[in-house]
């Protein structure tokens, strides 16, 4: 899917100490101090559930130890590098411990940006605490805290096309592996707190576990998706979100001569939400209006108004976009004061299609209201007037689960494995857009389709549940060992916020 917001859940499943990140910002723990980490391949639905068609992959910290133990180290480099790391653990009493991290890492940007702040900078901190109490012979209880924060300039992109760099910067030559130009602060920031409980208690050749778990982060993306500071093609992003995810995990494990086996439950409930905003000026779309014509191509457009030959339009097949976008800045200069006609066109047939044209007393035709949008286009193209779209989406989401996983050794060398879960998730989900911009009458976004609806504010719910498992037969050798493996995971359904609109229900499964 290309919807990048919160209604749709990732295909692999991550994991810190034992807790899921239902999302991707909320997964980036500090990787410093860590016992291990865990890659399992192929879908891993029946011990991990949902979301872990992939796979997953579980990110495990050290705990604390019944020892002194201290650790410093420092890093420096060029673009002033400068990361620190310290670790200390305590052995309070002879039954209880502590175990505190703390990281810093800071570097200049090192991609030189002529326009604005330079690029790839860092600047993050971290810190760990975790605290292990032997409560008795057969209990243990460990409690882990982690906050986390980062503010940084993040990744440069820089446009691929001559000519939009060089008309804004008179003088320079384009370079692609050089200086960039962005007019739009990319920007990556979160902050982030996390804390989990995990009980072990011991009965007979049992074990009861139990992993409760919390997480919240804040972040905003902020992206300069144009690569340039030329205004004919401002096209920036903005991406708020909020975050909070609660888990319970019960699980109770056991062994016999010949068996080994896992049953268990599972809660979660999230609540996200989060704002999407894109960034144009009218020029910008007028830019844009001109290479979706050449990507079409528009035959009649081309030939009526910008008089291309049949030929010049057969050689449009199988450029690049590098190649089209060429081709942009010259033919806007030759529309001279009717520069704002590709957007127009485009307008026109955009509400031609939403059955929302105004009423100017003409037949449909094509291009024959062309001149009245123009009218209100054109000066609009020729100031660089802002034009902004704005989607608010959220949701809650639950999702409950049991699950059974067991091993029998039929022989020394020779194990079966077979396991299920059955996973209900429910969520509810809500958009909210607000169009004001407006063009003849008519308010509407360019960059979210909405069904042609200047206002969208709707909730929809929906469920769905699965059975998952795994079958396993592995065969031991001296320093080998080969298996055959059956397994099946799923990916929660969600809702494609970008295709929201009434009579239009956009779950899916």
């Amino acid at each position: 899917t290309n919807d990048w917001t919160v209604g749709s859940d990732p295909a692999i499943a991550i994991y810190v100490d034992g807790v899921y990140a239902a999302r991707g910002a909320g997964a980036e723990a500090a990787l410093v101090d860590l016992a291990r980490i865990e890659i399992l391949k192929g879908p891993q639905g029946t011990l991990f559930g949902r979301n872990a068609t992939g796979g997953a992959i579980h990110i495990v910290s050290q705990a604390p130890v019944y020892e002194h133990e201290g650790r410093v180290k420092v890093s420096a480099g060029n673009y002033n590098r400068l990361d620190a790391e310290l670790m200390y653990n305590l052995p309070i009493t002879d039954n209880l411990a502590l175990r505190g991290v703390l990281l810093t890492r800071t570097r200049d940007g090192f991609i030189d940006n002529i326009a604005n702040d330079d690029l790839n900078d860092e600047d993050r901190q971290a810190a760990r605490l975790s605290l292990l109490w032997d409560a008795s012979a057969d209990t243990s209880v460990l409690w882990r805290a982690e906050y986390s924060e980062l503010e940084q300039n993040s990744a440069a992109q820089g446009t691929l096309v001559p000519p939009v760099f060089e008309n804004a910067n008179p003088g320079r030559t384009l370079d692609e592996f050089g200086k960039v130009a962005t007019d739009f602060l990319n920007l990556e920031k979160r902050e982030m707190f996390a804390t989990s409980l995990e009980i072990n208690h011991g009965i007979g050749d049992m074990t009861f576990t139990s992993i409760t778990g919390w997480r919240e982060f804040e972040t905003e993306l902020d992206e300069d998706l144009d690569g340039s500071n030329n205004l004919d093609y401002v096209f920036n992003s903005r991406n708020p979100e909020e975050n909070d995810f609660f888990s319970q995990e019960f699980r109770l494990t056991g062994f016999t001569e010949a068996t080994k086996w896992t049953v268990g439950a599972t809660f979660t409930r999230e609540h996200v939400d989060h704002t999407t905003e894109a960034i144009f000026n009218v020029s910008s779309l007028e830019t844009f209006a001109w290479m979706e014509i050449l990507r079409g191509p528009n035959e009649a457009f081309l030939s009526v108004i910008a008089g291309f030959s049949p030929e010049e339009i057969a050689a449009l097949d199988g450029q690049n976009n590098v190649e089209l976008g060429m081709m942009v800045p010259d033919l806007r200069a030759q529309q001279g004061a009717n520069d704002g006609i590709a957007g127009a066109s485009f307008v026109w047939d955009f509400l031609n299609q939403q059955g929302a044209l105004p009423d100017y007393g003409l037949s449909e035709s094509p291009f024959v209201g062309i001149p009245q949008i123009l009218a209100d286009w054109g000066p609009r193209v020729a100031i660089h007037d802002p034009w902004a779209e704005q989607v608010q989406s959220s949701g809650t989401y639950e999702s409950a689960a049991i699950f059974a996983d067991g091993t029998w050794n039929i022989t020394d060398r020779m194990n079966l494995t077979g396991g299920l879960r059955y996973t209900q998730d429910d969520k509810e989900f809500s958009i909210f857009t607000q169009y004001q911009n407006q063009i003849v009458g008519a308010d509407f976004g360019l960059a979210f389709y909405n069904n042609g609806n200047a206002l969208i504010d709707a909730t929809q719910e929906d469920d769905w549940s699965n059975l998952s498992g795994r079958l396993v037969f592995d065969s031991q050798y001296d320093t080998a060992m080969a298996y055959p493996s059956v397994a099946t995971g799923f990916t929660s359904g969600g809702f494609n916020t970008l295709n929201f609109g009434p009579d239009i229900y956009t779950s899916y499964d």
